[in-house]
């Protein structure tokens, strides 16, 4: 079995040709409406956080915070989170070639804290996720 190409570069080509667009106009609407899709995930699980009043205990970042080897990076509220969500959204749309090697401190502040919200919100040992049948999508 050969298997496909995932590279970030390949994948839209391919699911462009899937859904039989064609010429970088294609990619880029596929692009597009990816992040949109990406978008409207965020704020489905943010809108959940928010109904379900979940707040996380001192203990509980505590745990996370010990188990990351960085220093001064802490746990966001739900809405911080939800505002860096944003600020690094409109950062990867404004720049095509946005990802990089290092982290900025906000950009690990975001995962730390998104991971913090998702495995407390879906009981979840946090130490587990790194095993993708322990990680689902849905929450």
């Amino acid at each position: 079995m050969i298997r496909e190409d995932t590279s970030s570069e390949f994948l839209p080509l391919v699911q462009a040709k899937r859904l039989k667009l064609t010429g970088s106009m294609g990619i880029r609407k596929l692009k597009k409406e990816s992040k949109t899709q990406f978008k409207e995930t965020f704020y489905e699980f943010y809108e959940k956080l928010n109904k379900s009043n979940l707040r996380l205990q001192e203990t509980y970042i505590q745990d996370i915070l010990n188990e990351i080897s960085l220093k001064n990076v802490q746990v966001l509220s739900i809405h911080q989170t939800a505002e860096l969500f944003e600020k690094l959204f409109e950062k990867s749309i404004n720049n095509r070639k946005y990802g990089k090697k290092n982290w900025a401190e906000d950009e690990v502040e975001y995962l730390v804290s998104l991971v913090a919200y998702y495995t407390n919100f879906s009981n979840i040992d946090f130490r587990l996720i790194v095993n993708s049948s322990s990680f689902p999508y849905k929450y």
